[in-house]
């Protein structure tokens, strides 16, 4: 009989693979220049990191939507890329000039880069983090459900 330990960790080591591979492709690709109006889009320095959080919120929506279809592997995947996501948006909000103030709420922030009102962003960050408690959540309510039924 496998272990508990081994097994989650012989799940965990692909999809961190799978998640850094992601990371590392994201960051790449000029997702600045293909999304944006202007033919010759600036490259700032905090696009790298933003190109990193695109890519995994991409992988995390993924495997969000092969979760919601009842293929529970795709937890783990959702909470690795969730992870690397959350990592790399707050990594992105701090690589943002010194100009720029970011303030947290809940989940929200605002961004005030000197003139003007401070905007205000939905965090996708604290939305990931709430969204995937509530899948661990409902996947463990699931399975004490199951196990009772037995």
């Amino acid at each position: 009989m496998v272990s508990l330990k081994t097994s989650y960790l012989k799940n965990i080591i692909p999809d961190v693979l799978l998640t850094l591979i992601v990371a590392t492709l994201a960051s790449g690709v000029p997702f600045e220049k293909i999304l944006s109006e202007y033919p010759y889009a600036p490259t700032y320095p905090w696009h790298i990191s933003w190109r990193m959080a695109l890519g995994l919120f991409l992988l995390w929506l993924g495997a969000g939507l092969v979760f919601s279809f009842g293929y529970d592997r795709a937890l783990i995947t959702l909470i690795v890329s969730g992870l690397g996501f959350v990592a790399a948006h707050y990594w992105a909000l701090l690589s943002l000039p010194a100009s720029c103030v970011v303030t947290l709420a809940p989940l929200s922030y605002s961004l005030n880069c000197g003139k003007g009102v401070p905007l205000l962003y939905l965090d996708l960050g604290q939305v990931a983090i709430v969204i995937t408690c509530i899948s661990i959540i409902y996947k463990y309510k699931k399975a004490a459900e199951k196990g009772k039924a037995t």
